[in-house]
Formats: structure tokens, C-alpha cells, sequence
């Protein structure tokens, strides 16, 4: 279950990093602002460096900006608000669970053993229980 957390976090990544290059393509978009990053694969890290940097609440936007590009970067940055939360929701569960059942586990083996000690089961025989 925990990778499939990360999993979720690495494909909402990619595809925000593919939209972000989409978008950039337009006319006077970013990727045309800047030639440097026209070269694959720089377009590709740089756009992948920006959707990363968008979980952390990164809401940097810059003046030369399309309205298409800003508005893009307010739903994507809200969106992978609630990406990020729900998915740190996700671990925090899985890893209450995974410690619940380890302490399940061993109250069982201490009941087990106390049944042992308290009934005098020769060890042979509660080896094979265990």
C-alpha cells in the first residue's frame, strides 16, 4: 500500500509535468519565452522540477506568464494540495494499521506463552504450537 502512495505521487507528478510543457507550447508560452529549455530532455526535467516543486505548495508565478499558464498553475498547485494530503492521509493509516497488527501479534504470542508457563506444556510440544 505504500507504494502504491508513491506510485500515486509519481504519476500525478508526470502528468502535471506533461500538461505544464503542454501548455508552455502555445504561442508566447513559456517553453517560446524560453529557448534554453525548448531541448529535450531539459524541457522534460524542468517541467518535471516544476510539478515536483508544486506538492510542496511552490505557488511562484512568474510575471511574463500567460492567463492559460497562471490559471493552470493555480488549479494544479490546489490540486496537488489535496493530492499530497490525501496520500499523507494514506500513509498515516497504513502505518497505524501495520502497528496495530504488530501489537496484535503480540499479545497474542504473551497469551500464548502464559498458557504455556500456566499448563506446564513440555517444551518440545510448545515449540511445535509456536
Amino acid at each position: 500500500q505504500m507504494v502504491a502512495c508513491l506510485l500515486v505521487i509519481i504519476a500525478w507528478v508526470q502528468v502535471s509535468a506533461v500538461a505544464w510543457y503542454w501548455i508552455g507550447t502555445a504561442p508566447s508560452g513559456w517553453v517560446e519565452q524560453q529557448k534554453e529549455y525548448a531541448v529535450w530532455p531539459t524541457n522534460y526535467f524542468l517541467s518535471l522540477n516544476w510539478a515536483a516543486s508544486q506538492l510542496q505548495g511552490n505557488s511562484d508565478i512568474f510575471p511574463t506568464l500567460r492567463s492559460e499558464e497562471r490559471s493552470f498553475v493555480v488549479l494544479q498547485l490546489f490540486i496537488s494540495v489535496v493530492v499530497l494530503a490525501l496520500v499523507v492521509s494514506r500513509l498515516t493509516t497504513v502505518m497505524h494499521e501495520m502497528q496495530q497488527s504488530h501489537r496484535e501479534k503480540s499479545q497474542l504470542v504473551r497469551t500464548a506463552q502464559r498458557f504455556i508457563e500456566r499448563h506446564s506444556i513440555p517444551n518440545a510440544m510448545a515449540q511445535h504450537l509456536q
